[in-house]
C-alpha cells in the first residue's frame, strides 16, 4: 500500500512539474489571409511548405511560412505533429538545408498576436496559432489536433 501511494505521489508531482497533458491536447490552427480563397490543405502540404519551402499544390500562389521562436512550446508541438521532429532534429534539418543551399527556414516572428497581424497584412504569409484567429482578414486553413 505504501509503495502505491508513493508512486501516485511521484506521478502527481511529475505532472505538476511537466504539464504535458495540456500541450498534447492543444489545438493548432494553420492560418492564412482570407484573400487566398478556400483551398483544401493537408498536413503533408503544411509539412512540405514549412520544411522544404515548396508551394502548396492546392493554391496557385507562393506562401511564405511564418514561425514562432524556438523558445515557444507551440513551435515544438507544431513540428512534432506535422513532421514528428523534435527541436534538435528541426535545427539539424535547417543546418543541413542552409549549408547545402537547399532551403531557407521560415521567418520568425516573436509573438503569436504579431503572427496573426502579419498574416492579416500580407496575403502571401501563412502561420500557425494556438487559438482561432480573431482578425477578420485571417482564416483557418487547417486545424491540427
Amino acid at each position: 500500500m505504501k509503495s502505491i501511494l508513493s508512486k501516485i505521489f511521484i506521478i502527481t508531482a511529475l505532472t505538476q512539474i511537466f504539464p504535458i497533458g495540456k500541450s498534447l491536447a492543444q489545438e493548432i490552427y494553420v492560418v492564412a489571409n482570407v484573400s487566398i480563397g478556400n483551398p483544401k490543405v493537408s498536413i503533408e502540404d503544411v509539412r512540405a511548405l514549412y520544411l522544404n519551402n515548396r508551394m502548396i499544390n492546392a493554391i496557385d500562389i507562393s506562401l511564405t511560412p511564418i514561425d514562432c521562436p524556438d523558445t515557444q512550446e507551440l513551435k515544438d508541438i507544431f513540428y512534432k505533429r506535422i513532421a514528428n521532429l523534435s527541436r534538435i532534429e528541426l535545427k539539424r534539418h535547417w543546418s543541413r538545408a542552409i549549408f547545402t543551399g537547399k532551403g531557407i527556414p521560415p521567418i520568425v516572428i516573436q509573438r503569436e498576436d504579431l503572427i496573426e497581424s502579419a498574416v492579416a497584412e500580407n496575403p502571401s504569409f501563412i502561420g500557425y496559432l494556438s487559438r482561432k484567429p480573431s482578425h477578420p482578414k485571417v482564416k483557418v486553413l487547417l486545424q491540427i489536433n
